[in-house]
C-alpha cells in the first residue's frame, strides 16, 4: 500500500501542525463511564441461579469521568491505510490518532454526537475544552443520580408499607389472645355477692352465690 509522502504533507499542513505540536507538554481529555456496583452482572448472575428471591437492579447505576492525558510525544506519521496522521503519545497507553484539520481544530469540539462516540468506544475521539467537556459529563452523572434518588423514594416507600404489615400483624395477633385470656387474670374476675333467700336454694351465677336456711 502506497505511503504519503509526509514532507510533503508538513509542507502543506504547516500551520495546522504548528498548532498540534504546540500541545506537547498539554493535555488532551477523554470521558468514561464506569459502574458504580462492582461486580454486578455476577451478583445478577448470582440472583438469577438462585431463583430471583433476592432483590436487584436492572443494570448498575453509572458514573461518567473525565480523565486527562498528559501530551508526552507529537509525530507526523503513515496510518495503516498509508495516509498522513497525527499521533500522540505514540506507542503507550494513551497512544491516540487524530486528523489534520484544515480549520486547526484537531480535537473534538464537546457535542452530544462526539460525546456519544467516545464512551461507546471511539478512542481517538479526545478533547481539548476540560471545562465544557466536565459540563456534559455532569449532566449525565446528574441525570443518573435522580434515577437513583427516584430508585430510593420508592424503596423508603415499599419498606414503610412493609413496616406497616408487620405491625399489623403483630396487632392482630395480640389483640386475639387478648381475648382467648380475657377474665382469667384474678383482677379481672368479680367479687362473689352471697344473698340468703329462705327456702329451695336457687341457681348460683359466678356472682352471685345463693343460700338457704
Amino acid at each position: 500500500m502506497e505511503k504519503v509522502d509526509l514532507s510533503k504533507v508538513a509542507e502543506s499542513c504547516r500551520p495546522d501542525l504548528r498548532i498540534i505540536g504546540g500541545t506537547l507538554g498539554t493535555q488532551f481529555f477523554k470521558p468514561e463511564a464506569r459502574a458504580a456496583i462492582l461486580d454486578f452482572e455476577k451478583r445478577k448472575v448470582e440472583v438469577e441461579r438462585n431463583g430471583n428471591v433476592d432483590l436487584i437492579l436492572n443494570r448498575t447505576p453509572r458514573r461518567f469521568r473525565v480523565v486527562g492525558h498528559d501530551i508526552l510525544s507529537v509525530q507526523l506519521a503513515n496510518g495503516a491505510l498509508g495516509d498522513a496522521q497525527v499521533i500522540l503519545n505514540k506507542d503507550t497507553e494513551d497512544e491516540v490518532s487524530v486528523s489534520i484539520s484544515s480549520d486547526g481544530k484537531t480535537f473534538s469540539n464537546v457535542t452530544e454526537d462526539a460525546l456519544g462516540k467516545a464512551l461507546t468506544g471511539d478512542k481517538n475521539i479526545i478533547f481539548a475544552d476540560a471545562k465544557k467537556l466536565v459540563e456534559k459529563v455532569n449532566v449525565l452523572n446528574y441525570d443518573e443520580k435522580e434515577r437513583l434518588v427516584k430508585l430510593r423514594e420508592e424503596i423508603n416507600k415499599a419498606i414503610a408499607q412493609v413496616d406497616s404489615a408487620i405491625n399489623e400483624n403483630n396487632k392482630k395477633s395480640k389483640e386475639y389472645y387478648d381475648q382467648l385470656t380475657k377474665g382469667t387474670n384474678p383482677e379481672d374476675t368479680p367479687t362473689p355477692v352471697v344473698v340468703n333467700l329462705p327456702g329451695k336454694a336457687a341457681p348460683a351465677s359466678k356472682e352471685v352465690i345463693i343460700v338457704t336456711d
